[in-house]
Protein backbone atom coordinates (compact mmCIF):
# COMPACT_ATOMS: atom_id res chain seq x y z
CA UNK A 1 0.00 0.00 0.00
CA UNK A 2 1.24 3.25 -0.70
CA UNK A 3 0.11 6.90 0.18
CA UNK A 4 1.05 10.17 -1.43
CA UNK A 5 -0.64 13.40 0.57
CA UNK A 6 0.00 17.32 0.60
CA UNK A 7 -1.66 19.77 2.13
CA UNK A 8 -1.28 23.65 1.15
CA UNK A 9 -2.21 25.16 4.10
CA UNK A 10 -2.61 29.05 2.54
CA UNK A 11 -4.95 27.70 -0.29
CA UNK A 12 -6.90 25.41 2.46
CA UNK A 13 -6.09 22.27 0.03
CA UNK A 14 -4.98 18.76 1.26
CA UNK A 15 -4.92 15.82 -1.05
CA UNK A 16 -4.43 12.12 -0.27
CA UNK A 17 -3.95 9.62 -3.05
CA UNK A 18 -4.07 5.96 -2.36
CA UNK A 19 -2.75 3.08 -4.33
CA UNK A 20 -2.11 -0.86 -4.02
CA UNK A 21 1.57 -0.25 -6.16
CA UNK A 22 4.04 2.07 -7.12
CA UNK A 23 5.48 0.79 -9.49
CA UNK A 24 4.20 2.68 -12.43
CA UNK A 25 4.77 6.34 -10.67
CA UNK A 26 0.97 7.18 -10.84
CA UNK A 27 0.17 8.14 -7.43
CA UNK A 28 2.95 11.00 -7.84
CA UNK A 29 1.31 11.96 -11.21
CA UNK A 30 -1.87 12.24 -10.47
CA UNK A 31 -1.03 14.01 -7.33
CA UNK A 32 0.88 16.79 -9.26
CA UNK A 33 -1.33 17.36 -12.03
CA UNK A 34 -4.10 17.95 -9.34
CA UNK A 35 -1.68 20.46 -7.85
CA UNK A 36 -0.90 22.02 -10.67
CA UNK A 37 -4.82 21.95 -12.01
CA UNK A 38 -5.94 23.87 -8.34
CA UNK A 39 -3.12 26.59 -8.59
CA UNK A 40 -3.66 27.42 -12.18
CA UNK A 41 0.07 26.17 -12.86
CA UNK A 42 0.78 25.23 -16.78
CA UNK A 43 -0.16 21.73 -16.52
CA UNK A 44 2.98 19.22 -17.00
CA UNK A 45 3.33 16.02 -18.52
CA UNK A 46 3.92 14.27 -14.62
CA UNK A 47 2.83 11.10 -16.21
CA UNK A 48 5.66 11.01 -18.69
CA UNK A 49 8.15 12.26 -16.33
CA UNK A 50 7.02 9.76 -13.55
CA UNK A 51 7.27 6.90 -16.87
CA UNK A 52 10.59 8.15 -18.11
CA UNK A 53 11.61 7.80 -14.22
CA UNK A 54 10.15 4.28 -13.71
CA UNK A 55 11.73 3.07 -16.85
CA UNK A 56 15.07 4.61 -15.55
CA UNK A 57 14.64 2.13 -12.60
CA UNK A 58 14.14 -0.59 -14.70
CA UNK A 59 17.65 -0.20 -16.68
CA UNK A 60 19.21 0.27 -13.30
CA UNK A 61 17.37 -2.97 -11.82
CA UNK A 62 18.45 -5.13 -14.74
CA UNK A 63 21.70 -3.93 -14.39
CA UNK A 64 21.47 -4.82 -10.95
CA UNK A 65 20.83 -7.89 -11.72
CA UNK A 66 23.19 -8.71 -14.19
CA UNK A 67 26.60 -7.82 -11.53
CA UNK A 68 24.16 -10.32 -9.40
CA UNK A 69 24.82 -13.02 -11.79
CA UNK A 70 28.30 -12.16 -12.66
CA UNK A 71 28.79 -12.19 -8.43
CA UNK A 72 27.15 -15.54 -8.08
CA UNK A 73 29.83 -18.54 -6.94
CA UNK A 74 28.61 -21.48 -8.66
CA UNK A 75 28.72 -25.37 -7.62
CA UNK A 76 28.37 -24.41 -3.93
CA UNK A 77 26.08 -25.69 -1.14
CA UNK A 78 24.02 -24.00 1.67
CA UNK A 79 25.61 -24.86 5.24
CA UNK A 80 22.87 -26.73 6.26
CA UNK A 81 20.61 -29.22 5.01
CA UNK A 82 17.24 -27.89 4.08
CA UNK A 83 15.43 -28.29 6.84
CA UNK A 84 17.46 -25.91 9.00
CA UNK A 85 16.10 -23.21 7.82
CA UNK A 86 12.72 -24.03 8.44
CA UNK A 87 11.08 -22.07 11.04
CA UNK A 88 9.59 -18.64 12.13
CA UNK A 89 11.38 -15.51 12.01
CA UNK A 90 10.46 -11.97 12.93
CA UNK A 91 10.43 -8.13 12.43
CA UNK A 92 9.04 -5.47 14.30
CA UNK A 93 7.78 -3.50 11.29
CA UNK A 94 6.78 -6.47 8.67
CA UNK A 95 5.41 -8.86 11.01
CA UNK A 96 6.59 -12.68 10.21
CA UNK A 97 8.39 -14.73 7.45
CA UNK A 98 7.65 -18.53 7.76
CA UNK A 99 10.36 -20.94 5.96
CA UNK A 100 8.70 -24.19 5.19
CA UNK A 101 10.12 -27.51 3.85
CA UNK A 102 7.41 -28.49 1.29
CA UNK A 103 8.38 -31.72 -1.15
CA UNK A 104 12.04 -30.40 -0.74
CA UNK A 105 11.44 -27.26 -1.29
CA UNK A 106 11.83 -24.40 0.72
CA UNK A 107 8.75 -22.20 0.61
CA UNK A 108 8.74 -18.49 1.83
CA UNK A 109 5.59 -17.28 3.83
CA UNK A 110 5.29 -13.35 4.49
CA UNK A 111 2.56 -12.42 7.15
CA UNK A 112 1.22 -16.27 6.80
CA UNK A 113 1.25 -15.72 2.49
CA UNK A 114 3.02 -17.93 0.14
CA UNK A 115 5.86 -15.33 -1.59
CA UNK A 116 7.71 -17.94 -3.07
CA UNK A 117 10.32 -20.13 -3.05
CA UNK A 118 13.56 -20.26 -2.03
CA UNK A 119 16.33 -21.15 -4.87
CA UNK A 120 19.88 -21.97 -3.72
CA UNK A 121 21.81 -19.08 -5.14
CA UNK A 122 25.57 -19.60 -3.28
CA UNK A 123 26.24 -20.82 0.32
CA UNK A 124 23.42 -19.47 2.91
CA UNK A 125 22.21 -17.00 -0.10
CA UNK A 126 18.86 -17.88 -1.78
CA UNK A 127 16.62 -16.51 -4.31
CA UNK A 128 12.65 -15.87 -4.16
CA UNK A 129 11.11 -17.59 -7.25
CA UNK A 130 7.32 -17.77 -7.62
CA UNK A 131 8.07 -20.89 -9.52
CA UNK A 132 5.73 -23.75 -7.79
CA UNK A 133 3.62 -21.29 -5.32
CA UNK A 134 0.34 -21.25 -5.91
CA UNK A 135 -1.61 -18.59 -5.64
CA UNK A 136 1.37 -15.69 -5.18
CA UNK A 137 0.07 -13.33 -2.52
CA UNK A 138 2.80 -10.99 -3.45
CA UNK A 139 2.46 -11.04 -7.55
CA UNK A 140 6.13 -11.26 -8.10
CA UNK A 141 6.56 -8.36 -5.21
CA UNK A 142 9.46 -10.30 -3.47
CA UNK A 143 10.31 -12.41 -6.83
CA UNK A 144 14.00 -12.26 -7.53
CA UNK A 145 14.67 -10.27 -3.82
CA UNK A 146 17.22 -12.47 -2.57
CA UNK A 147 17.35 -14.08 0.78
CA UNK A 148 20.47 -14.77 3.08
CA UNK A 149 20.30 -16.76 6.45
CA UNK A 150 22.93 -15.56 9.24
CA UNK A 151 24.16 -18.66 11.11
CA UNK A 152 25.04 -18.13 14.51
CA UNK A 153 28.23 -19.40 17.04
CA UNK A 154 26.65 -23.12 17.05
CA UNK A 155 26.11 -22.94 13.50
CA UNK A 156 21.92 -22.72 13.89
CA UNK A 157 20.58 -20.78 11.91
CA UNK A 158 19.97 -17.21 14.06
CA UNK A 159 18.44 -15.09 11.31
CA UNK A 160 16.64 -14.59 7.81
CA UNK A 161 17.29 -11.23 5.95
CA UNK A 162 15.27 -10.29 3.18
CA UNK A 163 17.99 -8.27 1.35
CA UNK A 164 17.37 -4.16 1.22
CA UNK A 165 14.01 -4.91 3.36
CA UNK A 166 14.50 -5.79 6.21
CA UNK A 167 16.18 -8.35 8.63
CA UNK A 168 13.89 -11.08 10.87
CA UNK A 169 15.03 -12.40 14.15
CA UNK A 170 14.74 -16.25 14.43
CA UNK A 171 11.66 -16.85 16.79
CA UNK A 172 12.54 -19.37 19.90
CA UNK A 173 11.65 -23.06 18.85
CA UNK A 174 8.65 -23.85 21.04
CA UNK A 175 9.18 -26.19 24.19
CA UNK A 176 8.51 -29.65 23.67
Amino acid sequence: MLSHQGILPEENLGIVVLTNSDSSGLDAALFYRIVDMFLGDPIKDWSGAFLRQAKESEAKAEEAKKAAESSRVLNTKPSLEIGAYCGKYENEMYGTAEVKNEAGKLILYFNSKPAGTLEHWHYDMFRISDKAVEPLHFSGLLNDAFVRFTLNIQARVSALEIVDLAIFDRSPEPQK
